[in-house]
């Protein structure tokens, strides 16, 4: 795991703090009494939390030490990579340890595809399997990149009874989760005949899950639209995202989690 940045909206002493991380050893040289000390507590309590939160009395509990000096949310956001993945971790606190907790669970599967005739379909991955043993709550689907290269590609009406059929399989899950779609991004296409040709058929799987999720009555996030105007969210290829993307993808959907739970 390697940390990108982090932002600190309050926390303790610090107020509207943002961090860049380097890739190599990070060497944080400020004046004694700036916050160093409580910079190193909000990355910790983000991944894992406060500690002695058992204890009886305020003044031993770190959550209450750690409160902000001033007034506004208590919290801030964290970006990392893992695995290649770049993930974006936004929390904040009250006053007392909150009863919900949350996890998140990424099982993409690079190069895998919505087709069952594809190369590669995703519902004969294994991270497919562990998806559906996650017991999540909301499952967010993101797919249709991959299926628009020659070697996967069959017609849109396969991949809509195939997406369909991926989306019956999270609806019958004991969890019964909250199902969002994400139109796939935009191709960038330099012009050759095979990128037109993709380009053309990611434009149809957008239209196409939006109607599967109007069927279904299900969110759709168009990220199709959104990725239009952003040449520099993709990597050379024009097809995959680069690390700028794939943070503005996680910023779409948690801004979305956000406004929905307010």
């Amino acid at each position: 795991m390697r940390l990108i940045s982090c932002t600190i909206e309050n926390f303790g002493k610090l107020n509207n703090v943002t961090y860049d991380f380097t890739n190599d050893c990070n060497t944080i040289c400020e004046d004694n009494g700036w916050g160093k000390s409580t910079l190193a507590s909000f990355i910790r309590v983000m991944f894992f939390g406060f500690k002695n939160e058992t204890k009886k009395k305020l003044v031993d509990k770190e959550r209450n030490r750690l409160m902000p000096w001033q007034k506004g949310v208590y919290g801030g956001e964290i970006v990392f990579e893992a695995n290649g993945i770049v993930y974006s971790l936004r929390r904040t606190f009250g006053k007392k340890q909150a009863e919900k907790k949350y996890r998140i669970g990424n099982f993409g599967v690079e190069g895998a595809a919505v087709q069952k005739k594809s190369k590669k379909p995703y519902t004969k991955e294994e991270r497919y399997e562990s998806s559906t043993e996650y017991k999540a709550g909301l499952v967010v689907m993101m797919l249709g990149t991959n299926d628009t290269t020659e070697e996967n590609w069959t017609d849109i009406d396969t991949f809509q009874k195939d997406y369909q059929s991926l989306i019956k399989d999270y609806q019958d899950l004991k969890s019964s989760p909250e199902i969002w779609l994400v139109t796939p991004p935009m191709i960038q296409s330099d012009g050759s005949t095979e990128m037109e040709e993709r380009a053309k058929r990611v434009e149809e799987i957008k239209n196409a899950i939006e109607t599967i999720g109007e069927k279904n009555k299900l969110t759709v996030l168009d990220l199709y639209s959104y990725s239009q105007k952003h040449p520099e969210w993709y990597q050379e290829d024009g097809v995959r995202l680069n690390k700028d993307g794939a943070l503005a993808v996680a910023d779409m959907v948690g801004d979305c989690i956000i406004n929905k739970t307010k």
